[in-house]
């Protein structure tokens, strides 16, 4: 298919072309270009600047190399040249595609940023990061770029799925071959059966709403969706069965409540977490990230219980976590699960001297919660805050970007998190994201 040929040459492009262009000699005059691809010169000056910034953000610091590279500049250089020769094939391939970034977008972009820090912070920032005025218009332009391709694709693969549907191929077929959902796609675009109230997309509820059971809307796109088209039909109960992903809720969910544990991250800590995910932003169609204000460290989730027992375990609860002193932790760093190279979960790092306090409160909760009839993960325990989850396979621009993000975050300390009590939450699907209620508050020590 033409779209699938067209990313195919794109990736292999943008091997051959990395592959190719050497990092410029430190020799060369400066009318000499740095690199040339396809015809296009990427000049000195445009290398100097990015290479001041990336002396001064130096993704590499602190990152032990496999194979030592004969000098720790010429690393930084490669890096450098690499990045800008991304961006040219991405910029070509977007102007293939009729795309182009105005200046008025440019300056938008970053008016924005000066009024979300601040003009004194903002110029701080980047001063500290080593842009000058114009090379920080450059470096958002080639974002900018690279975020329209990206949406661009996602738009020729959801309006190539909508026609197959059109013409009448098997949705479970369209779905396998053609869905971004991670989750889903391998059964046919199947997640389960849903209340109407839990369809994540309004549009999408409302389509299902009226139907009789055992009747069918065809398909349906959400307004402003560009990844994914549903069918769905509906069965007696007032359970949907739909093809966007969501957990499978049981049929008395009216009397249960889905619950979880958890340790409530500080103010500071959420302000300092913007920083990472405003970085995934270019990413957004093929990843979806937490909220700031729901960010939370969570220590078990109790799936979907009974109110009356989730009212019963309170004293229990509360004893247990009475028993324990309190403590503090610190999150810092990014990565993934299960690795940045294959990602499925975007998460920032808790690390600290009390870890085995966090470790033994953890597993005597877990145990409590057995005890009780609960049933809980028996998994090892990884504490860490979900910045994001992935949608779909990443293509090679996203994870190109990924692994600059991860590089640019890795080291990076948020703050400190006390540990002086654990909440009982309530977690409530529908439309958007989960809203979350605190049911108890149990104090350490």
């Amino acid at each position: 298919m033409g779209l699938a040929l067209r990313r195919v040459v794109l990736l292999l492009v943008l091997g051959g072309a990395l592959n190719a262009c050497d990092g410029p000699a430190v020799g060369l005059a400066i009318s000499n270009p740095a690199a040339v691809v396809d015809g296009h010169e990427i000049s000195m000056k445009t290398y100097q600047a990015r290479l001041e910034v990336s002396r001064h953000r130096d993704p590499f610091a602190g990152i032990p190399e496999a194979i030592p590279s004969p000098a720790p500049t010429q690393r930084l250089e490669d890096f450098t040249i690499e990045q800008l020769v991304r961006e040219e094939i991405v910029r070509q391939e977007a102007v293939k595609r009729g795309l182009s970034i105005s200046d008025q977008a440019v300056k938008s972009r970053i008016d924005s940023l000066r009024a979300r820090a601040g003009a004194a912070q903002f110029t701080a920032a980047l001063s500290r990061n080593g842009f000058t005025d114009d090379s920080f218009r450059a470096y958002e332009r080639a974002l900018l770029t690279e975020v329209g391709l990206i949406q661009a694709m996602a738009r020729d693969r959801a309006s190539t799925a909508a026609q197959e549907l059109k013409s009448g191929h098997p949705f479970v077929a369209v779905a396998a071959r053609w869905s971004d959902d991670t989750g889903t796609f391998s059964r046919g675009g199947d997640t389960g059966w849903l209340r109407t109230a839990d369809i994540p997309e309004p549009a999408l509820a409302t389509a299902v709403e009226p139907l009789a059971t055992g009747g069918t809307t065809g398909w349906a796109r959400p307004p402003g969706s560009r990844n994914r088209s549903t069918t769905k039909r509906r069965r007696s109960a007032g359970l949907e069965k739909s093809t966007s992903r969501s957990p499978t809720m049981p049929a008395d969910e009216g009397e249960r409540w889905r619950v979880f544990l958890a340790i409530e991250t500080p103010v500071p800590v959420r302000e300092a977490l913007t920083g990472p995910l405003d970085g995934l932003q270019p990413l957004r169609e093929a990843i979806r990230t937490n909220a700031v204000d729901r960010m939370h460290l969570t220590l078990h989730f109790l799936g979907h219980q009974p109110r009356p027992v989730v009212d019963l375990l309170q004293e229990t609860l509360a004893a247990v976590v009475a028993r324990h002193p309190r403590f503090r932790l610190t999150a810092e760093g990014v990565g993934a699960f299960p690795a940045i190279s294959r990602p499925r979960v975007l998460w920032a790092g808790i690390i600290g001297g009390d870890l085995p306090r966090l470790h033994a409160l953890q597993s005597e909760l877990g145990g409590a919660l057995r005890n009780a009839g609960v049933a809980v993960e028996g998994d090892r325990f990884h504490p860490h805050l979900t910045l994001g989850r992935v949608r779909r396979p990443l293509r090679a621009p996203e994870r190109a970007l990924l692994r600059e993000w991860s590089l640019r975050w890795s080291e990076s300390a948020f703050g400190q998190v006390p540990v002086d009590h654990i909440r009982l939450m309530r977690s409530q699907l529908g439309g958007g994201p989960p809203r979350y209620t605190t049911l108890a508050t149990f104090d350490l020590q």
